[in-house]
């Protein structure tokens, strides 16, 4: 056992390293299998994990000094291509100690870059299986099958489809690494059909979902009532940047035009956004240009906004993963922060009950006066 606690893995000294000077929150079992060349599908919300996993243990078993082949040799699938972007991001912040890695992007055509014979590659099934039958990017000597949010894209017949042709088009002999929010029974038995065999880690991360350092707090307000009291609480409240998690695009899209018509700098960012208008969105609210955004997509992994001190849930979502997933990646784990998710009905009130039972989550009722210092830093 090494210093940091993996047995029997003889890690590189890049790696070891970038633990040591990074403090990587990287979580041993399911790291320890990956390493190992073992096929896993790993449950978890924890973008933290699910990207250090991944980082690391392919960073460890590849040697490109020693590989003459053109073929890529590990393709990571996103969910979007927004997810893909943020990932390449994190892989080369940790890559740069590994200078002859090469590294790809397959997402729209103006985005991607494909160097001569890619070490690694990072996009979507639907773009990734368009540039493998334009001979673009080649498998034929892939070694890691990875996807990220499987159940995702298996709810997706065109993704899903996708995925198999590349898996069919890709050598028997590889190791498949999946990550799920969700293992239900449907997407495990997909999953299945991906492993030679079949291993589940399961990482308990319920102290992670509710951020370190925020206080979240509900507030019982009439449907008809939700926006007035919105644009009262925006006014009285001091914040960096604020989210608003809305449900539909109508919704957000309406919410934007009237906090923009009381001069709040808003923007939106919708599901229905073609992807250059969705990044050029989200580049204007984390660049400081727009201080709120009004949204009715969980934010992409790693897609982290460092400004964000208060966020919204302005309609509860339809499952609480949905809730969680939204919460914990429009903030940061450490900071201070504000959390309000608005009730208007029974349902409400029955959801938010049982998210907090089941994730041992505490969201008070929101106090008439709030302490600048509880959610703002150095106050």
């Amino acid at each position: 056992m090494n210093r940091f606690g993996y047995p029997k893995i003889p890690l590189k000294p890049e790696i070891l390293r970038i633990l040591a000077e990074n403090q990587c929150d990287v979580n041993q079992e399911c790291f320890s299998q990956v390493v190992h060349g073992v096929d896993i599908v790993c449950q978890t919300t924890s973008d933290v994990i699910k990207t250090m996993v991944v980082v690391l243990a392919t960073l460890q078993q590849l040697y490109p000094a020693e590989d003459n082949s053109m073929s890529c040799r590990v393709l990571v699938m996103c969910n979007s291509c927004d997810m893909a972007q943020e990932m390449v991001k994190k892989y080369k912040r940790f890559a740069k100690y590994f200078p002859d890695i090469s590294i790809g992007l397959a997402i729209e055509e103006e985005e991607s870059f494909i160097p001569e014979s890619p070490h690694v590659v990072f996009g979507t099934p639907i773009r990734f299986l368009d540039l493998f039958r334009k001979k673009i990017v080649n498998v034929s000597h892939l070694r890691h099958f990875i996807l990220d949010e499987c159940d995702k894209m298996f709810e997706q017949l065109t993704m899903r489809r996708a995925v198999f042709e590349i898996f069919r088009n890709s050598p028997h002999k590889k190791q498949v690494v999946m990550f799920s929010t969700e293992l239900n029974k449907n997407v495990r038995n997909i999953c299945k059909r991906l492993m030679h065999e079949h291993h589940e880690v399961y990482v308990n991360h319920n102290d992670q979902l509710c951020l370190q350092g925020w206080q979240q707090h509900f507030d019982y307000v009439e449907e008809s009532e939700k926006s007035k009291r919105l644009f009262y609480l925006l006014e009285i409240l001091e914040f960096n940047q604020v989210v608003i998690f809305v449900e539909t695009v109508t919704q957000c899209l309406t919410l934007v035009q009237q906090l923009i018509k009381l001069n709040f700098p808003a923007i939106a960012l919708h599901g229905q956004m073609e992807q250059k208008q969705r990044v050029h969105h989200y580049h204007k609210f984390r660049g400081y240009y727009k201080r709120i955004l009004v949204s009715n997509i969980t934010l992409g992994q790693g897609m982290d906004i460092k400004g964000v001190n208060i966020i919204f849930v302005y309609q509860m979502p339809k499952d609480s993963i949905s809730y969680l997933d939204r919460v914990a990646r429009a903030g940061r784990f450490g900071a201070k922060g504000l959390g309000i998710t608005f009730i208007s009905n029974e349902y409400d009130a029955k959801f938010l009950n049982d998210l907090q039972y089941r994730f041992h989550l505490r969201i008070s009722k929101l106090p008439e006066i709030i302490d600048l210092s509880s959610y703002i830093e150095g106050r």
